[in-house]
């Protein structure tokens, strides 16, 4: 062989070699750009059903998946990963096999989670409601084509609906050999496994039924009519609903000859006479919704609509949340003011995060309803717009609330704005403004209409209201209101943002950009979507835009676009954008998310990078600092209350972690400040 050539070649290789080494070394040390992580919560989350065989006990999370207790419900543990849709609407355990249903099908795991498998082969429909099972027969109630059945573990499935004339089904019983199905159009018997079906709703006031139970030789029926009992199979029925008080029952359960039905908007009750009479048995829970209702052993479980589960250990007298670790609310809103974040949920009120999210805190105390649907944070007071209560206002950091509701003539809050001290309320029936810090609201429509406010947004002393009708600016402080749309094709808008200098819109699937504070507005072309627009943010010159399916991302003020949906979950929905610093979160139908690898341009400083926190916040006697790594001068540290007057003060080398004694104040909401040459910022905490 001619040397030459053979160390020519080996040369080659080695050079080869060293290109591939090098270009390892540059993708490890280069960060994933689009990875989101989930922050630890919030808690809580719309709980749509219980299983449980004595010692394991199985909760299911509408829209983040199911959840694992060994302690009755002390803590939870999450076993989702592997499924390919976390969207959950019941379950069942079978022996160790777990039974799921989501809205692509129906799964199952033999070792708690640690994998599943898909089991839709021959099934009508992949959305799910409800599963049953009798021996080794399943019925599966689909969402529109009726009832599946199997007679083999779930192998294959058989689309049973002769008799059925409501293919929606809400529950599927099985009593002996007697097997009902509730639906819109009532309740529905087959005594031959599911092969023909019956109507049975002789007596029934209401055919809406969503959930039906056997106790002893008696039926009884809940749903949108209250609770109707029913005896000989449901041949008749009769209501039964002395002592409810909205009675539309999602769910019910018992134990011997007491019954327990959860209402939608009232809470739980008990009857001990066989359904003659109701007791409510409210006495620590909060929210009043209840979808499911479990006994886990002794204890009772109730899952509500986004504020997670409930129990109680004497039979529904007190009860505590039980939501350790269980985190998946939808969040509806989340705001980042300095360094704190605060989310609003539906369902689970609002919670507080002074950590980016390491640790999560729920400041509901004064909420009647917790279906919050947008936050405002002016100056120290925070407001909350919900569902149908109107305006809440808390001048302590979310303590306590309080409602501000004088002068509103609609109590749907949708969105909020504030233009300096100028307080803007979106509602279904247009814009509510106040002058006094909320003390009360005045309509401002003019030039407006009444129409249901989507979005408002502020941008210098104008405020942008976004309706389905058009996008309308006032620049008098909401007296009057004209269109501001030129330029965008059909503008019925569903959302807006700001980075304070340029302005967006979205309209269906379309993206415009507005650079002149909404005189003229250009269409903009994200790739990768065919679907509307549920969110946008905007930071800097980043802007980030989502649908059901995608999020992209832009970093040039939508000029190019990349793709970045690693790290969440399928069927996981971003809603919502905060940033603090180089951290973007979104908040998302299963709690909040963020991603630190992926915003350029905003700047950062040592004390933003080290994550300045202190803990346990709220405290009673100390409070604790951690490490500043990167703070290499002298650190002044003080304690204010919210007056402005200075109560601490101490300097020092902050190398390692620092405690400061805060025994001697008294009970309130304080700020620690810690300046150096390298940064100042604050931290409110509470002393309890």
């Amino acid at each position: 062989m001619d040397t030459h050539y053979r160390y020519s070649s080996l040369n080659k290789f080695r050079f080869i070699r060293i290109c591939f080494f090098a270009f390892y070394l540059i993708i490890q040390s280069t960060p994933i750009k689009a990875q989101w992580s989930l922050t630890s919560g919030p808690e809580g989350g719309q709980i749509t059903a219980f299983a449980s065989d004595g010692t394991n006990l199985f909760a299911a999370n509408k829209y983040s998946g199911v959840f694992h207790s060994t302690n009755n419900g002390n803590s939870w543990t999450y076993i989702s990963n592997g499924l390919t849709s976390i969207a959950i609407s019941d379950l069942i355990l079978v022996g160790t096999n777990l039974y799921v249903c989501a809205n692509n099908g129906i799964h199952f795991t033999g070792n708690y989670g640690a994998t599943w498998t898909t089991i839709n082969n021959g099934l009508s429909s992949i959305a799910i409601n409800c599963l049953a099972t009798n021996g080794s027969t399943f019925f599966a109630g689909t969402h529109g084509n009726g009832v599946c059945v199997s007679t083999n573990n779930g192998t294959t499935w058989t689309p049973t609906i002769t008799g059925l004339t409501n293919l929606y089904i809400h529950d599927i019983h099985i009593d002996g050999s007697n097997v009902f199905a509730t639906t819109y159009g009532g309740i529905f018997l087959s005594t031959n496994n599911g092969n023909t079906w019956t109507s049975i709703n002789n007596g029934l006031t209401s055919t809406s039924i969503y959930k039906i139970i056997s106790v002893g030789s008696n039926l009884f029926a809940g749903g949108a009519g209250g609770v109707f009992k029913g005896t000989f199979n449901g041949s008749t029925w009769s209501w039964s609903n002395t002592g409810l008080t909205n009675s539309v029952i999602y769910a019910l359960t018992s134990t011997g000859n007491t019954i327990y039905a959860g209402d939608w908007y009232s809470g739980i009750y008990e009857s001990v006479n066989m359904g003659l009479s109701w007791t409510p048995k409210n006495s620590g829970y909060y929210p009043y919704n209840v979808f499911s209702l479990a006994f886990h052993g002794t204890t009772l479980f109730a899952g509500s609509e986004g504020g997670g589960v409930h129990r109680s250990m004497n039979n529904g007298t007190t009860w505590n949340t039980s939501n350790g670790n269980l985190i998946g609310p939808v969040i509806t809103n989340i705001k980042a003011n300095g360094l704190d974040l605060y989310a609003s949920t539906y369902g689970g009120g609002v919670f507080h995060s002074t950590n980016n999210g390491v640790s999560w805190q729920a400041i509901n105390n004064g909420f009647p309803n917790l279906i919050v649907n947008d936050i405002l944070i002016s100056g120290t007071t925070l407001f909350a717009g919900t569902n149908d209560h109107g305006m809440y206002r808390s001048t302590n950091f979310g303590q306590t609330w309080n409602a501000i509701n004088t002068g509103f003539t609609n109590n749907h809050i949708r969105t909020l704005a504030a233009i300096g001290t100028d307080l803007y309320a979106g509602t279904l029936y247009g814009v509510f403004k106040s002058t006094n810090n909320g003390n009360s609201w005045s309509q401002v429509n003019v030039g407006l209409g009444t129409p249901l406010i989507m979005k408002l947004i502020t941008l210098g002393n104008k405020i942008f209201a976004g309706t389905f009708n058009n996008l309308f600016v006032s620049t008098n402080n909401g007296a009057s209101w004209s269109p501001s749309s030129t330029g965008i094709l059909n503008p019925q808008i569903n959302n807006l943002g700001t980075n304070g200098i340029n302005l967006y819109a979205t309209i269906a699937n379309k993206l415009y950009q507005s650079t002149n504070q909404g005189v003229s507005w250009t269409l903009l072309t994200p790739p990768f979507f065919t679907s509307s627009y549920n969110g946008i943010g905007a930071f800097g010159t980043n802007v980030f835009l989502v649908n059901s399916t995608n999020i992209v991302h832009s970093s040039d003020n939508g000029n190019t676009w990349s793709q970045i949906n690693s790290g969440l979950p399928n069927h996981i929905y971003p809603t919502t954008f905060a940033s603090i610093n180089n951290t973007v979160f979104t908040g998302t139908s299963a709690g909040v998310y963020k991603n630190s690898n992926v915003m350029t341009g905003l700047g950062n400083d040592n004390l933003h990078t080290t994550e300045f926190s202190v803990y346990p916040n709220p405290s009673l006697d100390q409070l604790t600092i951690p490490h500043l790594q990167n703070i290499n001068s002298i650190v002044t540290i003080t304690i204010s209350n919210m007056l402005g007057e200075n109560l601490y003060e101490e300097q020092k080398f902050m190398k390692e972690e620092t405690k400061i004694d805060i025994s001697t104040l008294t009970p309130g909401v304080y700020l620690l400040t810690l300046k150096s040459n390298e940064g100042e910022h604050a931290r409110k905490f509470i002393k309890q």
